[in-house]
């Protein structure tokens, strides 16, 4: 065994260098890697990076959409909530009184009796008045309630009746007044009424006249703070105190049961306001193309919902028919042939008191065409002493 070199490696036994946790030189399990071939330190797996940005990239999205959202969310709820509370209209309309109007009639009850047609109706039908007169023959008082408003032709009036038929609050009999201003055209609800928010909300936007018109107002129709945004002011104004239920100013209070009652004035007074009148009026009576058919649609509307219909005309006052019939004669004739005219088109008799009774005098008018609030009452218990009125009011509340 001379001479010959025993290697290194076998100096020290296998069995002695397993025991001191060694491993000898050579040997090792074939499936772990060698230190030269492993990942560095913080190295991440292309799998798991891959992930771990992706969930980076989605919980920012989700950050920005919450910060887009939120307050949106807040918005629209906030605005709802103002809108539940009676703070806010359910929408801006064309006229604040209207906002009002609409909102106490949303706040009670269906009525027995609604009031329909334009400011001539709002001034002139005391609805307190009418339930007073029906109530010994009915034997209980019903609720009667004045829906009409300013400039408010008949396309308005149906546009209300079709909102109470979805909110399931028809009335029982609807009372249509007809004056000689809703005969001259129907053009508010199409230039005035429709395009507001509340307007394309009650017609469900059918009358958008353009592309962006339709897409705002649908946007509207779903969304309470789409409707109301760009004015704040009605907005805090709303979080500060409640939509009143009544209103006054320059001498005229817009009741609960939505009657608008105006200030009397002498005759002296109306026979001052004559030549201004004048200028705005034609010499002959003349009815607007867009009339009938909108007074047919709405007594079509009010048969098909079930709703009983009385229309009723209303004439200017003394001072202003004879100043028209001074300048031409044929005017008075002329107006009867547009309510007989209506009557044919919408097949309901109109009943038509051809003027005020003698009731009528110093007091009764706010202006040569609106009635005061002493000449509204009067011209209601008028009305009720005609048959055809009085008769057609009892048998549909009956």
């Amino acid at each position: 065994m001379a001479g010959r070199t025993v290697p290194i490696a076998s100096r020290e036994p296998p069995s002695r260098a397993r025991s001191l946790g060694k491993r000898p030189l050579g040997e090792g399990p074939p499936h772990e890697r060698p230190p030269w071939d492993e990942p560095p330190r913080g190295h991440v797996p292309a799998g798991a990076r891959t992930r771990r940005i992706g969930r980076a990239r989605a919980l920012r999205w989700a950050v920005i959409a919450a910060l887009i959202a939120g307050p949106l969310v807040a918005g629209e709820l906030g605005v709802r909530a103002l809108i539940a509370a009676d703070r806010l209209p359910v929408a801006a309309a064309h006229l604040e009184d209207f906002e009002i109007t609409w909102t106490n009639l949303e706040r009670q009850a269906p009525a027995d009796v609604l009031l329909l047609g334009d400011s001539m109706t709002q001034q002139g039908l005391d609805p307190a008045t009418l339930a007073s007169l029906v109530e010994p023959a009915l034997g209980r008082r019903p609720v009667v309630f004045n829906a009409s408003s300013s400039a408010g032709g008949f396309g308005v009036n149906e546009a209300v009746i079709e909102e109470l038929a979805r909110r399931g609050q028809l009335p029982r009999l609807a009372i249509v007044g007809v004056s000689p201003s809703s005969m001259a055209s129907d053009r508010t609800f199409r230039d005035v009424f429709a395009p507001t928010p509340m307007g394309g909300l009650f017609t469900r936007c059918a009358s958008a006249s353009s592309y962006d018109a339709a897409v705002n107002c649908a946007f509207g129709n779903v969304s309470a703070f789409w409707r109301w945004r760009g004015t704040f002011d009605r907005v805090l104004r709303a979080v500060v105190r409640p939509l009143p239920p009544t209103k006054s100013e320059r001498g005229f209070t817009l009741r609960a049961d939505g009657f608008r009652a105006g200030p009397p004035v002498t005759i002296a007074d109306l026979r001052e306001q004559v030549p201004t009148a004048l200028e705005k009026e034609p010499a002959a009576f003349t009815m607007g193309a867009d009339v009938p058919p909108a007074f047919a649609g709405l007594v079509g509307r009010l048969r098909e919902h079930g709703v009983a219909v009385v229309a009723v005309a209303i004439p200017y006052s003394p001072v202003l028919v004879a100043a028209l019939e001074t300048r031409q004669a044929g005017w008075e004739a002329g107006r009867r042939a547009a309510v007989a005219a209506l009557e044919a088109a919408g097949e309901l008799p109109i009943v038509d008191p051809a003027g005020f009774g003698a009731w009528w005098g110093e007091g009764s008018s706010r202006d040569v065409k609106h009635l005061s609030r002493d000449g509204a009452p009067r011209f209601v218990e008028q009305l009720w002493g005609i048959a055809a009125f009085h008769d057609g009011v009892l048998a549909a509340l009956r």
